[in-house]
Order: structure tokens, then sequence, then C-alpha cells
């Protein structure tokens, strides 16, 4: 797990320790410089090697981000904005208004990116919405492997690939 330092540059005190934390590498940048995966600029990052995700809230205690964390909070915001959408009887345009209007198109993208990278072989995605993901997210390509990875468990069934589908085409609409 990766998480950035949006507040400084990374050294000893700016992250958590504990007897189940492993450090794999730290990275500080000459200047602060902007980070596609969560949309910010960081100062640098933490690799942990530990075999599960921190808490979110140890994270934030030390102002890290980890894109893990940000794809989950936008897929909830998808999730509710699709309901809300089929709530009202409007379509995906809806849908895509109201999740960029939450949280940002790279967010959607990102998001939208990890839930092919996680599903590979899901045919109700056309090819066409797939190679749009593929050249416009960010996301860390290991999503699919990663060990005790939330992501993966985020809710992927709460919206029917059909529907995803639908709204990658919304999200293409200007872009191609």
């Amino acid at each position: 797990m990766i998480a950035y330092s949006i507040n400084r540059p990374v050294s000893i005190g700016t992250y958590p320790t504990g007897e189940h934390i492993e450090v794999k590498q730290i990275v500080n940048f000459e200047a602060k410089r902007y980070i596609p995966e969560i949309d910010k600029e960081a100062w640098g990052y933490v690799d942990f090697q530990s075999p599960a995700m921190l808490p979110k809230v140890a994270l934030d205690a030390y102002g890290l981000i980890a894109q893990e964390y940000l794809i989950i909070e936008t897929w909830d915001v998808l999730c509710k904005g699709h309901e809300l959408s089929r709530k009202h009887e409007k379509g995906p345009a809806e849908t895509v208004k109201y999740v960029i209007k939450k949280r940002g198109k790279r967010h959607v993208l990102n998001c939208l990116y990890a839930y092919i990278k996680i599903r590979p072989s899901e045919g109700r995605i056309s090819r066409d919405n797939r190679d749009y993901l593929l050249r416009s997210g960010y996301a860390d390509n290991n999503l699919a492997e990663w060990n005790e990875n939330p992501v993966i468990r985020m809710g992927l069934d709460n919206i029917h690939p059909t529907h995803i589908d639908q709204i990658i085409s919304e999200l293409r609409k200007g872009d191609d």
C-alpha cells in the first residue's frame, strides 16, 4: 500500500509505526508534485509492506492518502448516484453528473479503472469502454492482486455491469 504525504515531506514521526507495520520504502520528491492516482499534490510517499491495509483513520492522522480508500469512497458515491438516478427514473447521464460533481472526473475514472482491473473477464463492458478506461485510469496495476484488499470487496455487485458500461459510455462523451 502506497500512502502519499500531502502536508509535508516524509520523515520520522510523519507516518504510522507499530509492531505489525512494515515500511518497504520512503520516497520524498524534490518539490511537491501532482500525483494523478490521488488527484492531489504530494511531497512524497511511504510504501507499506504490511500484509493488510492500514486503517484510513491511521493514515488521516498523519496527512497521508492511499489510493485504495479514494477508490472505495468514489465507488460508494457512484452507487448512491446510480440509486438516485434509478429512483427518479433518470439515466446514466444523471449518474455521471452526480458522481463527477461529488468526486471529480479523475477519481471516477480511477474507480472504474480499478473495476475493470479487478474484473478483467467481465464481458458486459464493451471493448471501446474498456480501452478508454485503460488509457484514462491511473489506479495501481496490481489492484486485483493485493492481499486483504478491500477494493475487491467494495460492493462490485451493487451496480449491474451493463449499467457500468452505460456510465462509462457517458463519461467518454466529449473525450473521444
